[in-house]
């Protein structure tokens, strides 16, 4: 499997905005479904043509490195929602410490520092 990043660092926000961002419900836990409609969210953003893909137009090189799975030289949204999925299972298993399969307090945060998962 090839390595996925987080990227916290390509929003427009502050990133620990974006993983506070994370908890949709505000519960103080962070969920798989939340993790991945965090991640599935940067493909609006870094779509900045708007013509539905992103490719080298939008001027995002290491996004297509990760997420345009079939190497043709577009991100389709289908791509990115398996580069949402993907990022979210990388984010729970590297920052998820006591394995409940959510993240809560510093877990949390460990998704803004976290390089990349596997």
């Amino acid at each position: 499997m090839k390595a996925l990043y987080s990227f916290g660092a390509l929003l427009l926000v502050a990133v620990p905005a974006w993983a506070a961002g994370a908890d949709r419900d505000e519960d103080g836990r962070v969920t798989r479904a939340e993790l991945i409609e965090l991640h599935s969210g940067l493909f609006a953003q870094l779509d900045t043509n708007g013509d539905g893909v992103i490719d080298m137009n939008d001027g995002d090189a290491h996004f297509l490195d990760i997420a345009d799975f079939d190497r043709d030289g577009r991100v389709t949204p289908e791509e990115n929602n398996t580069y949402a999925a993907e990022a979210a299972a990388g984010d729970l298993a590297n920052c998820d410490a006591n394995g409940d399969e959510v993240l809560s307090g510093d877990e949390v945060t460990c998704i803004t520092s976290s390089d990349s998962s596997e």
